[in-house]
């Protein structure tokens, strides 16, 4: 009687891992012809047997971002258990919907901050805190991002522009990127002072919306802006 149920037990270990074989195998299909409605449908199953897996959620997430499914996205991503190798890149991928489609930026911007704080080598989490620090003119926090980045080997060519030129750097989307933030209704001050600089900055280099706008025109924009 202990041999048949441990046969049993044994049997139905290899069934459910089976089904998770077949189940990943057929994600991985769907996702490399970029079926995302197939992903999603695998990954409910997927993740209805094993609600834990880190791959199984990472696939789900990323079906529901390319559906238009935000919300889930991020939630999929918030997820993905702290102990895994993947869980600084789905802080990142969840930040960037906060930043974006969500506009929820004050999370957005704490999230990435955790993202590099889980993996310092994680070189894009790093570019995408900086440039998030550049647009909405956190001077103080972009230069000191940028020598943790070189302190820990997670530079790259733009972590110097950052460094060195900060207050030089012109983001042809800052002014538009922070009116879209400050709708948020979070930290006010923060983006509407930042969108005033980004768009001194753009008028300063006659870089305003009307290229062909005259001189005397431009001094005048940039004497209010300032």
């Amino acid at each position: 009687l202990f041999a048949v149920i441990l046969f049993a037990a044994l049997a139905n270990l290899l069934v459910r891992q089976y089904q998770l074989f077949q189940f990943a195998s057929m994600a991985q299909s769907a996702r490399a012809t970029q079926d995302w409605d197939q992903v999603a449908a695998v990954t409910n199953l997927w993740l209805a047997r094993a609600p834990d897996s880190p791959m199984a959620i990472m696939y789900a997430a990323e079906a529901a971002q390319h559906r238009g499914s935000f919300e889930q996205a991020a939630t999929l991503y918030a997820r993905v258990p702290a102990t895994d190798p993947t869980v600084a890149h789905a802080k990142m991928q969840q930040a960037l919907l906060y930043l974006g489609p969500l506009n929820r930026p004050v999370m957005g911007e704490a999230t990435l901050e955790q993202a590099t704080q889980i993996n310092p080598q994680l070189i894009e989490a790093q570019r995408e805190l900086l440039r998030h620090y550049g647009i909405t003119a956190q001077r103080a926090k972009a230069f000191r991002q940028a020598r943790e980045a070189i302190a820990n080997g997670s530079d790259s060519p733009a972590t110097y522009i950052y460094l060195i030129s900060l207050d030089s750097i012109v983001f042809s989307n800052g002014k538009d990127t922070n009116a879209r933030w400050l709708q948020s209704g979070a930290n006010d001050e923060l983006f509407e002072v930042a969108m005033l600089i980004n768009d001194a900055r753009a008028v300063g280099l006659g870089e305003s919306s009307n290229a062909l706008v005259d001189t005397s025109q431009r001094r005048a924009e940039l004497a209010q802006q300032e």
